[in-house]
């Protein structure tokens, strides 16, 4: 219901935010293991700073993607429809492109902070983050966008929809756990004393 030029941008979309998510995810995998291996050791520092260092890992992701949408945007959209005008399209493009600049910090830690939430044993959290997002954020903004036919709504629900999953992988895993890890660290770091 949205036409062929909007369903493009729509496979453009996820072409490019696929990159933007499995790029961060597929690295961030090495938290999953080691961070686990900490955690199971009760090396409360170590695991700490492994899951200090990848959300910078994330948000180095997220704003490196951004910045090549921003200052490339030509060159990619030249590149996914080949030089070929089609009506309307490039108005589309214009239309959504600060969608496209804006998601891709949002994919590349949702890519990170769920190795994260994995590294720290919380995976029935993550099913419960997906559902709720899904039902009250995805399927309210998609059914309208149905409605109206509109691509621009159609991408703010993906949008929503990623932000909300940000906003509570973020309370629990950086908010939550990490918080009751630095305690643990720092009781560690008392117990040891100065000398160690």
């Amino acid at each position: 219901r949205i036409g062929v030029e909007a369903g493009a941008i729509l496979a453009l979309y996820g072409s490019i935010s696929s990159v933007s998510y499995g790029v961060p995810n597929v690295l961030s995998t090495a938290a999953m293991a080691t961070g686990s291996k900490h955690l199971g050791e009760a090396r409360w520092s170590v695991l700490l700073w492994t899951l200090r260092f990848f959300h910078w890992f994330a948000l180095g992701c997220g704003l490196l993607f951004a910045l090549v949408l921003l200052t490339q945007r030509d060159a990619i959209v030249n590149l996914f429809s080949n030089n070929t005008e089609y009506p309307g399209f490039l108005e589309l493009i214009d239309e959504v492109w600060p969608l496209f600049i804006v998601a891709q910090p949002v994919y590349a830690l949702i890519a990170v902070l769920g190795p994260l939430l994995v590294t720290t044993q919380n995976y029935v959290y993550w099913g419960k983050v997906v559902a709720l997002c899904f039902v009250a954020v995805y399927v309210p903004v998609t059914a309208v966008a149905s409605a109206r036919s509109s691509l621009l709504l159609v991408m703010l629900g993906d949008l929503l929809y990623n932000v909300a999953h940000v906003a509570l992988l973020v309370w629990k895993v950086t908010h939550l756990e990490m918080g009751e890890i630095a305690k643990k660290a720092r009781a560690d770091a008392a117990l040891a004393g100065p000398d160690s």
